[in-house]
């Protein structure tokens, strides 16, 4: 199926489809390598590549696959959403901010299996209050 959409947007992917094809396959036949590679015909190829039309969502599905990158990277998504707080109405977290949330809940998640496996086994409660220690130590330092 051919699909047009803003030329801005189709000269984007085109140009995206166009690099990595070059890395992918270098050198003359390059362009038709890919194409029976990827299973379609040389032509719809060249216009992916030249913006004239751009794949399908199926399509790109298997471009972002078939090159070893995210949807977001060949569509050009590249701006991440903001995290927000919860606090202050437009207080946003820092890189370093979600690092450290990311962190905790990977601390809570080994407690919470610790907490399973002594419930389980009473002789094995030092495996829990060891998990606590290594948790709390952790947290600290960060």
């Amino acid at each position: 199926m051919v699909r047009r959409r803003d030329p801005q947007t189709a000269r984007f992917i085109g140009s995206f489809i166009k690099k990595s094809r070059e890395k992918k396959f270098p050198g003359r036949g390059g362009k038709a390598a890919a194409a029976d590679s990827f299973g379609i015909n040389r032509t719809s190829w060249g216009h992916w590549e030249d913006g004239t039309s751009i794949p399908d969502d199926v399509n790109q599905r298997k471009l972002a696959k078939f090159f070893g990158i995210t949807l977001a990277e060949l569509r050009g998504d590249h701006e991440k959403p903001p995290v927000t707080t919860g606090g202050q109405e437009g207080e946003i977290l820092t890189d370093a901010q979600l690092a450290a949330v990311r962190g905790a809940l990977s601390l809570l998640r080994i407690v919470a299996d610790s907490l399973e496996v002594a419930l389980d086994d009473p002789d094995r409660a030092e495996i829990f209050a060891a998990a606590i220690e290594a948790s709390k130590s952790t947290l600290e330092a960060s």
